[in-house]
């Protein structure tokens, strides 16, 4: 599937404070990691690890960060991980970003309506609000 609307979550992004978010010790960042794992009910514990590069990464296996990152950057490489998990990794996509979303509103990192009205206002679909339940039900076998 193409990431259709990749440039323009980074740009959303960066206009919400995804440079200017607190930044977290390499602990502090795994541990917000298990907390967004426990809370989403996956079962499907990523390798973390922690490098020196300015990129990170997240994958169905794999959470790659940098040295230090801030909690926004640590929540969306979560929800990659998340979303490949619960098959729902649309990358970039609308589940991605209604998934983000509602976690960096769980962790009182930004308010929920004013990410969902500065998503609508720079063009990015975000997909409906059940998400997090459906992954959470799905992950219970209801």
């Amino acid at each position: 599937m193409r990431d259709f609307q990749k440039s323009k979550v980074y740009h959303w992004e960066s206009v919400n404070g995804i440079w200017g978010s607190k930044r977290l010790s390499n602990n502090q960042a795994d541990n917000l990691i298990e907390k967004v794992e426990r809370y989403c009910h996956c079962k499907a514990t990523p390798k973390i690890t922690f490098r020196k590069r300015t990129t990170s990464r997240g994958s169905s296996t794999v959470i790659k960060l940098n040295n230090s990152p801030t909690i926004w950057l640590v929540i969306h490489e979560a929800t990659h991980h998340i979303a490949y998990a619960a098959s729902e990794g649309d990358s970039h996509g609308p589940k991605f970003v209604r998934l983000l979303i509602e976690l960096l509103h769980h962790y009182k990192v930004a308010d929920r309506n004013q990410l969902l009205r500065s998503a609508k206002v720079n063009g990015i679909e975000v997909a409906k609000a059940n998400i997090i339940r459906r992954i959470k039900l799905e992950k219970e076998g209801r």
